[in-house]
């Protein structure tokens, strides 16, 4: 589906990615972790076209995302930054709406009213983004992205800062998503028990440099990680035999 190839990208002297490879298959989530400043965000950026890379090659299918122009790239992906600049005072649902712009009204296949039940936001489709807490800004963002109809959808840090209930509610609904609409995820995140509990499939940064590429089995011993944060992990279960990282 996605297939990133011999990426590199450098600001200045500096050097934020090198020598990227992966590529990404269809209704997956895959996660990206890695300490702070391996260059993940950054990463999600060069996909998208936020930032041009005239060197590496970004394909969808056999498509160059690079040659695109932003209204075709919007079509295949959608992209929730980790923090938003300031917004328009749009209703819930106005705000929603605008996620649709890469398509015309005859051709959006999703229906606004079914996302918003989703994202268990009808009850607020009303109110003023300014009037949101945190945790529902958040399924605003994410219900944006769904209703941009994007089959690829990328995701910076969305649940960071968010209560548990607020976090476990986003991770359910990146879950449920991805089954219903057959989406794609490129999920960046910290939290690594989420990313070994939801992901297919996990990615590793770590100077620049993608480090890790498998599934999160062989990450649950605790071990490899402990390596590449520098920091012991410890393994716990639960009733059900689950794995947490502590």
């Amino acid at each position: 589906m996605l297939t990133v190839d011999k990426l590199s990208y450098s600001v200045g002297n500096k050097t934020i990615l090198a020598d990227i490879n992966f590529d990404l298959q269809h209704n997956s989530l895959t996660c990206i972790l890695g300490p702070n400043g391996a260059g993940k965000t950054s990463l999600l950026k060069q996909i998208c076209g936020l930032s041009k890379n005239k060197s590496a090659t970004i394909k969808f299918g056999d498509e160059d995302l690079l040659a695109m122009t932003e209204l075709q790239r919007a079509a295949l992906i959608a992209y929730v930054p980790q923090k938003t600049s300031s917004l328009p005072d749009f209703s819930v649902r106005e705000f929603i709406q605008q996620a649709s712009y890469c398509h015309s009204a005859k051709t959006l296949p999703i229906d606004l009213d079914a996302i918003l039940l989703t994202c268990e936001l009808k009850t607020i489709e009303k109110q003023s983004l300014s009037t949101l807490s945190g945790g529902e800004m958040q399924r605003v963002l994410f219900a944006s992205s769904l209703y941009q109809a994007s089959p690829l959808i990328l995701l910076d840090e969305v649940t960071a800062g968010l209560d548990p209930a607020h976090h476990d509610s986003i991770c359910q609904l990146i879950h449920k998503t991805k089954e219903l609409h057959k989406l794609t995820y490129l999920w960046v995140t910290h939290d690594i028990n989420a990313a070994l509990r939801y992901a297919d499939r996990i990615l590793i940064l770590k100077n620049s440099k993608l480090i890790f590429d498998d599934t999160p089995d062989a990450l649950k011993n605790g071990i490899l990680l402990s390596e590449i944060f520098e920091k012991e992990f410890k393994v716990l279960s639960d009733e059900q035999g689950q794995k947490y990282l502590i």
